[in-house]
């Protein structure tokens, strides 16, 4: 099976390569905005992954002979990021108003509870490959 497989991530990494996964074996690697052609024998799904950041599987299907993917950055990923941002500048604010009260102690815990299960649950869902329809 013959796959176009085209990198539009944004400027999110765009100094480092995707490594392109069949297995546990790098088949490839695509650089920002760069498409590549991939010769595939078997229908073992494939992923991307940039060091901790990874994408979930993708079954390649079943009796086509080229098929033209996308790589982007997930779409909840970009919001979560933003909006957490924004929170720490509101965090901030709110901070300055408590001063140093157990309501502040307690915010930033919860913040930061919250942060890292953001991280953890996305790390493996930062990136989706996804079909091109033809056209």
């Amino acid at each position: 099976m013959e796959i176009q497989l085209t990198r539009r991530t944004g400027f999110y990494g765009m100094g480092s390569p995707l490594e392109i996964m069949q297995e546990k074996k790098r088949i490839a690697a695509v650089n920002h905005q760069q498409t590549i052609y991939l010769e595939l024998a078997e229908q073992t799904p494939i992923r991307v992954r940039m060091f901790f950041l990874e994408s979930q599987p993708f079954q390649l299907p079943q009796g086509q002979s080229a098929l033209k993917l996308e790589i982007v950055m997930n779409p909840a990923l970009k919001r979560i990021y933003i909006g957490f941002y924004l929170s720490l500048f509101l965090m901030i604010g709110v901070l300055g108003l408590l001063s140093h009260s157990l309501y502040s102690l307690i915010f930033v815990g919860v913040y930061l509870v919250a942060y890292f299960a953001f991280v953890l649950i996305y790390l493996k869902k930062a990136y989706l490959i996804k079909e091109v329809p033809h056209g």
